[in-house]
This record gives structure tokens, C-alpha cells and sequence, in this order.
């Protein structure tokens, strides 16, 4: 956060994506292959509280786990879902996050709004982001502005850009194997977290390292794979499924979506609501 208000200071802009995305680190973890059994990898989880929660029932023995981004928006319970991943990320340090696309706007809009604000603005994140599509977000904090600096630092504290596992898995929001050679250079930190572009040729040092990249955000109605991605994002927020992969397997572990997740918010009543909150 310090970081963050000295460039905003400096230059008097508004702070774009990159910026904040330039401010991440990624992570090598070692496990004990003995442990990939109990390794689970979980695909976007997008509000879908009561998904996640049916699909950790599936899985009781997990040790590790690491989420790919995207905790929250577009399902119904993104509090929840939000509240319970903080819970868990700080409680546990064999739980992972690494910073998804929806995280790093939610982060842009939120300190734009809190240290760009003009004269006649309140400063709370929802009056500058009405980009973000998801109401329950913008009604929370509007109620409870502390927790919302308090979750920008969370994000900061304990997410990632990438976790490289065991020099075999690389994981990240999108399809970051294209840019593993440039990992850690501030520039490309972005890509790995938003590409979505499969025919990006890979260098010849990461095909021969053999790494697979297990990513989400790139919605499919079934698992993509090929010789080196997994792509577990299968839209749980549009009703369809959660999924997970044991990385001792690589198999899919999904549920269906729970029906108390999908997003009832119709456009009209949405309209109606940021009328409501720009006034």
C-alpha cells in the first residue's frame, strides 16, 4: 500500500492494472511428491460459496491447496466466499492464492476511489466502479469502507502471480507458460495473469523443462488440456461446474453448481441500483 499511494503521489495519475500487477511476486513452493495426493488445485471460484463448500466435502484428506483467482464476482456470494477465503489463506499456510483478473480490478477501482477521489466524491470504492458488475460487493463495502482497505491489503499480503511447484507445475490466472522466461519482470506480470491466448509459441527451455501450467480464467463448459496446460475453469457462476484437480492424478474432481450461487440480480433491478448509488 505504501508502494502504491508513493506512486500516486508522484505522478498524480490514476493507478492502471499493470501498475498493481507489477507489485505482485510469485512463489516456488516444494512439496513431497509423497503429498501430491493430497495437493488439490481449485478453478475460479467466482461468489460460488456454496459450490466450493460441496466440493471441499469431496475432498476431506486435502493437505495442500491453491487457488487459481477470480474468488469472487459474478456468482451470488461473493462475501462469503471472500470472507471464508481470507479465513482460510491466513490460517493455513499449506492454502495458496494466487491474484486473478477480477482481484486485480477490484484492487484498481478500490484505490483509485480511495486516494484519486475528487473534492465532491465520497471516498468509497463503488462511487468510481461501476465497471464492476457485482452489486453485493459495491452494497458491503460502501457499509464497512475499513474492511475494504483491509482486503487490498490482504490481496497484497498473500496473493500471487504465479506458484511454481517442484519444478514441474507452473500456476497462474491465465495462460502464463507463454511468459514463464519472464516470470519475474514487472512488464509481464499482467500476461500471466490475463492471457488467454493458447498459440503463443513457448520457448525452448520450458519445453524442456516438460512444466504443465494449470490455469482458469478461460471459461470452458468441460476441462481443456493439452500437452502442457490444464485449464480447470468450467463456470461455476453460470451454472454449470466447480472443478479441481489432484495434482498427483490430474483428474478432475467437480460438482455441479449450487443453485443458492446463481447470480438473481436481473439488468433492470442493476440499473436501478447504481441510479440509486450515483446520486
Amino acid at each position: 500500500m505504501d508502494n502504491i499511494l508513493e506512486y500516486m503521489l508522484k505522478t498524480k495519475k490514476i493507478i492502471k492494472e499493470k501498475e498493481i500487477a507489477k507489485l505482485l511476486n510469485g512463489k516456488k513452493i516444494e512439496i513431497n511428491e509423497d503429498e501430491f495426493q493430497n495437493t488439490y488445485i481449485f478453478g475460479d471460484l467466482h461468489g460460488c460459496f456454496y459450490t466450493f463448500q460441496n466440493l471441499l466435502e469431496k475432498i476431506p484428506d486435502e493437505k495442500h491447496i491453491i487457488l487459481l483467482g477470480d474468488i469472487f464476482e459474478k456468482g451470488e456470494n461473493s462475501i462469503k466466499t471472500l470472507k471464508f477465503i481470507k479465513e482460510l489463506v491466513t490460517s493455513n499456510p499449506y492454502v495458496h492464492l494466487l491474484i486473478g483478473n477480477h482481484e486485480l480490478r477490484f484492487m484498481g477501482h478500490a484505490i483509485n476511489a480511495i486516494f484519486r477521489q475528487d473534492d465532491n466524491d465520497e471516498n468509497i470504492w463503488y462511487v468510481k466502479s461501476t465497471k464492476n458488475d457485482d452489486v453485493e460487493l459495491l452494497s458491503y463495502f460502501k457499509k464497512y469502507p475499513d474492511e475494504l482497505i483491509e482486503t487490498i491489503k490482504f490481496f497484497f499480503e498473500y496473493g500471487v502471480h504465479y506458484i511454481e511447484v517442484n519444478d514441474k507445475f507452473f500456476l497462474s490466472h491465465g495462460y502464463g507458460l507463454p511468459y514463464y522466461d519472464k516470470k519475474d519482470i514487472d512488464e509481464y506480470k499482467i500476461d500471466i495473469i490475463k492471457n488467454r491466448e493458447f498459440d503463443i509459441e513457448l520457448s525452448n527451455e520450458v519445453k524442456q523443462k516438460r512444466l504443465i501450467n494449470v490455469l482458469g480464467h478461460i471459461k470452458n463448459q468441460y476441462v481443456k488440456a493439452s500437452e502442457y496446460f490444464i485449464d480447470i475453469d468450467t463456470g461455476a457462476y453460470s451454472d454449470n461446474t466447480l472443478t479441481a484437480i489432484n495434482l498427483k492424478m490430474l483428474r478432475p474432481i467437480q460438482i455441479e453448481t449450487d443453485k443458492r450461487d446463481i447470480l438473481v440480480f436481473d439488468e433492470k433491478e442493476k440499473e436501478e441500483f447504481y441510479k440509486l448509488y450515483k446520486e
